[in-house]
């Protein structure tokens, strides 16, 4: 069951690592946290851009 699903754009592995550190798990009242990642490439699509101060 989930409250929200989120949709985490980043870099590689390391870079969500730090997102995971520095700001989900920092979340007030953030119990459990729960990653899906695709292995490969499902759909071939444009990239979706980052905002520079989230890069």
């Amino acid at each position: 069951e989930y409250d929200y699903i989120l949709r985490i754009a980043a870099k590689d592995l390391a870079d969500y690592e730090r997102i995971h550190k520095e700001w989900l798990s920092a979340m007030p009242h953030v119990t459990k946290i729960n990653s899906s990642f695709a292995l490969r490439e499902i759909v071939d699509r444009t990239a979706v851009g980052l905002r520079p101060e989230m890069a």
